[in-house]
């Protein structure tokens, strides 16, 4: 039996169950609930906020077109994709694993080399 580990969010839904069936004067019911709810505002704030891309982020999208761009004319390395593009090697490689990732690019292997080419 696998047990889910509980969340933030979680605790604090629960935590406000718990103070709205509670016995307690309304007064601290109340003060109680807005609490749980202003920090169930803030967990939603704060996730919200890691969704945005980051300035780098943008930056990649115009560079990855680049990438696709010089990639067209077939196999390529990352090296030789670095240059065109002017980026450097490990830049040219996290990139080119991303758009992998996204199946925008293909990589195939030859012994010790890689090459890259768009998927078709």
């Amino acid at each position: 039996m696998t047990t889910k580990k509980l969340t933030k969010r979680d605790l604090y839904n629960m935590l406000f169950v718990v103070v709205a069936e509670s016995d307690a004067p309304d007064s601290d019911k109340e003060l109680l609930c807005d609490f749980v709810n202003h920090e169930l505002h803030l967990l939603e704030k704060k996730s919200k906020a890691h969704k945005v891309p980051t300035k780098t982020q943008i930056e990649n999208q115009f560079v990855k077109t680049e990438i696709l761009d010089a990639i067209a004319g077939g196999f390529t390395r990352a090296g030789e994709i670095a240059a065109r593009c002017d980026i450097s090697v490990q830049k040219a490689s996290a990139l080119l694993r991303q758009l992998v990732l996204s199946g925008d690019v293909e990589r195939v292997e030859d012994g010790k080399v890689t090459y890259f080419m768009l998927k078709e």
